[in-house]
């Protein structure tokens, strides 16, 4: 019998296996066929259908759920330094090293020193202030701030996890600490105050407070200072107070500043560095296009102008001299202009003029070259830095991401251009730059001309002998 044959019974009927009785035919001969095999599994597989009801009321309250605490709003000034405008190595250019001053840093361990320093300028500015009842004055400082909680949050770009309670004391603590440290700072000498005990702290307190995630709302600042600002020795504005700290002008000159209306600390000095730049910021913005020793090599004379708090970005281009007021490259100044230029690109609409001002720089700076002819005049001044890397770290203060959509200085650097590229200018370059780099290529280059002298001399007076003879 073959192994595919069904056996027969003695009735010549086919045989059924007890193992396959109650099967169907076709069963049967499937059956059959895996005998030898494999086993089939008697359980049969189960086979279920999930049946999922729409519940579209569930799904819309955890969409509502996932809505953000902070409504968007138009008055978000303090911001978080995207990650775009951050170069690798330079996070902390961007973050407190001595103070916090609001909800972006509050409580980092570096920094609790400060906290219960700040207790101290508060009973100073609270002692200054000559209330008739302390207590009840303080409540009222704190019943106000505590109005303005809402207001104050939203200035903020990211939701603040603080409680009241908590909000409004680091809105206070901070405020009257600001505000004592102008006192003190405007009234007198740094050296005299308790916080400025060293002078590497004097620059890292002042680098803090011009950082733009370091920063708290102006209109809580001002409603401390009205409450608080009975100092008979002061006269001066809140403005003038902020302004003559950070720039070292006597606030008696500072004019005109309390209708800026700044947002913080670091959008009040914005502001007025801005005011007294006038110039035409053309639609489509014109870049330099030579470094500051091809300009020097076409005949350019480059002049440092004399630094005034007024004048920092004002550079010009006159009767072939370029000013450019002096800069003290250090990291003070570092930080300051790339916090600025986060603040411009953060803030739409803002005045792009820190953003321009670092544009021009990175043109004009190529080399570690460029970085020793505007030493040698006078218009850097750094110490213990080498050229290449004063000439890096001028490369890195635009980020990649940051954009120029009204560039101040277009119209100085399209005079700049033009003067380069008349044909005068250009092959007095190509002289410069192939004949006279050097004293040695200098020597050579003259000797090349005397030689050429004599020998046309030479000739001549062998051309006349002929002649006469």
């Amino acid at each position: 019998m073959g192994q595919d044959e069904i056996p027969e019974n003695d009735e010549g009927e086919e045989e059924i296996p007890e193992s396959d009785k109650g099967m169907g035919n076709e069963e049967i001969l499937e059956s059959s066929k895996g005998k030898g095999k494999e086993e089939i599994s008697e359980s049969s597989k189960e086979v279920s259908i999930e049946i999922v009801q729409v519940d579209d009321n569930l799904l819309a309250s955890n969409m509502i759920a996932c809505f953000p605490k902070q409504a968007f709003s138009d008055s978000y000034f303090i911001y978080r330094v995207p990650t775009i405008f951050r170069n690798k190595g330079d996070e902390k250019q961007y973050e407190p090293s001595v103070v916090s001053i609001g909800p972006y840093h509050h409580g980092k361990d570096h920094l609790k020193t400060m906290e219960e320093k700040k207790y101290h300028y508060l009973q100073d500015l609270i002692t200054r202030s000559n209330f008739l009842d302390e207590e009840s004055s303080f409540q009222g400082i704190v019943n106000a701030i505590r109005e303005l909680e809402e207001k104050a949050r939203a200035c903020y770009s990211e939701s603040i996890s603080f409680n009241s309670d908590d909000f409004v004391r680091m809105m206070i603590l901070d405020g009257c600490f600001l505000l004592e440290l102008f006192y003190q700072g405007v009234g007198s000498s740094h050296k005299c105050n308790p916080t400025f005990g060293e002078t590497w702290r004097v620059n890292k307190l002042l680098q803090d407070l011009e950082l733009l995630e370091n920063q708290l709302p102006f209109v809580v600042l001002n409603c401390l200072f009205n409450l608080t600002g009975d100092d008979p020795d002061c006269n001066h504005s809140l403005a003038q107070l902020v302004i003559s700290f950070f720039t070292g002008i006597q606030a008696d000159e500072i004019q005109d500043c309390d209708s800026l209306h700044a947002q913080h600390i670091l959008d009040l000095i914005h502001h007025f560095y801005v005011r007294d730049m006038h110039r035409n910021c053309l639609e489509v913005p014109v870049f330099i296009q030579y470094s500051a020793t091809d300009l020097f090599e076409a005949g350019v004379k480059l002049k440092a102008k004399t630094d005034t708090p007024y004048g920092k970005f004002d550079i010009t281009f006159n009767d072939g001299v370029l000013a450019i007021p002096s800069i003290c490259f250090d990291d003070t100044f570092t930080i300051r202009l790339k916090n600025f230029i986060a603040f411009e690109q953060c803030c739409g609409g803002y005045a792009k003029l820190i953003t321009s001002y670092a544009t021009l720089l990175d043109g004009l700076v190529n080399t570690k070259e460029d970085v020793k002819l505007l030493r040698g005049k006078g218009i850097i001044n750094v110490a213990r830095k080498e050229d290449e890397l004063v000439a890096a770290e001028i490369n890195s203060l635009c980020s990649k991401g940051a954009y120029v959509d009204h560039f101040y200085y277009t119209d100085l650097c399209s005079k700049l251009n033009a003067y380069r590229q008349t044909d005068w200018h250009k092959w007095r370059a190509i002289l410069k730059h192939d004949y006279f780099n050097t004293p040695w290529a200098t020597l050579s280059f003259v000797a090349a001309v005397v030689l050429l002298v004599l020998t046309s001399l030479q000739t001549l007076f062998s051309i006349l002998s002929y002649y006469s003879s």
